[in-house]
């Protein structure tokens, strides 16, 4: 378990078949809040292991795109917006 003040949530985190599934539930006013309120509950993004969060962030600036701040400390996502509606998040 973790708070995740950044976005108004606290974070349980789950291994799965070797997987890690996060489930976050707000805490209060926040953008988890907000998804949950339009979009009811369900898969809003997407995380995925990196060996190192900066060489990411490189690549996809070569390729044009700027990597947002990810619901959880030390991660980049790319944006629902910007992944056709899809937030893709990276995280070391």
């Amino acid at each position: 378990e973790e708070a995740r003040p950044a976005v108004g949530a606290q974070a349980i985190g789950l291994t799965i078949a070797g997987s890690v599934i996060e489930l976050l539930v707000p805490t209060g006013d926040g953008v988890i809040r907000r998804h949950l309120d339009r979009f009811g509950p369900g898969i809003r993004s997407t995380v995925m292991g990196v060996r190192d969060i900066g060489q990411a962030q490189y690549y996809f600036a070569e390729r044009g795109l700027t990597l947002a701040l990810g619901d959880r400390p030390e991660s980049l996502a790319i944006a629902a917006e910007d992944n056709m509606g899809i937030i893709l998040e990276f995280a070391a």
